[in-house]
Order: C-alpha cells, then sequence, then structure tokens
C-alpha cells in the first residue's frame, strides 16, 4: 500500500479527470495533473467492466501499487496522477505490467533521470 501522502485524494480525482493529460499503453491508461508544490500521488482504477471479481481487481491494484512504490523515490514532485487498467492488464504478467508503467511514467517525464 501506497503511504497516505502518495494517494490521490477524492476531491483531487475530480481534477486530474477534467484537467489532466492522458498517456496510454496497450495494458495501462495513465492520466496526469501536474499540481506544483505538491507532493506526487498516484491513484489506481480497476473497474467491474475489466474484472468482475473483487479479488482479481484487488490484486492488480496490489501489482501496480508495488511497482508505484518501486519508483517513488525515482519520480519528481508535484504530479497527482491515476493509472486506468485494461483488460489486456488484468491478465498480464508483473513484469509486462510492469514495464507499461515505467513507459508510461517516462512518458510523462515523471521519472527523475
Amino acid at each position: 500500500m501506497l503511504d497516505r501522502p502518495s494517494r490521490v485524494t477524492k476531491d483531487e480525482i475530480g481534477t486530474i479527470l477534467k484537467q489532466g493529460r492522458t498517456y496510454h499503453s496497450p495494458k495501462v491508461s495513465f492520466r496526469v495533473f501536474y499540481k506544483p508544490n505538491t507532493s506526487t500521488a498516484f491513484g489506481v482504477v480497476v473497474s467491474k467492466k475489466v474484472a468482475v471479481q473483487a479479488v482479481v481487481r484487488n490484486k492488480i491494484k496490489r501489482r501496480v501499487k508495488s511497482i508505484l512504490r518501486k519508483n517513488l523515490a525515482q519520480t519528481k514532485s508535484g504530479y497527482k496522477s491515476l493509472f486506468f487498467i485494461k483488460k489486456e492488464g488484468v491478465e498480464a504478467r508483473f513484469k509486462d505490467l510492469e514495464a507499461d508503467i515505467v513507459y508510461l511514467l517516462e512518458a510523462a517525464r515523471i521519472l527523475k533521470k
């Protein structure tokens, strides 16, 4: 689980959806909004349309949060982000999912070099 400052709040979700920039990969969609002078925060969305069983949805969320936790130290501050998992992401292996997420973070220029 991500620590509290690294999680997106309910109020921020609306802002991210309305004003955020979107990036896509085969397994994940990613929406990001820059908010200066704040810490970077992430959220993960796995809809019932993608994975009907709650057990599967929670498993995917745990995987994504694990990947984000691993890369959190390398991220720039001030970004509020949401990851939307696609049906292909539910069936993907951990390494493939990790590669897609890192690719999206690099595409959005959130990862430090």
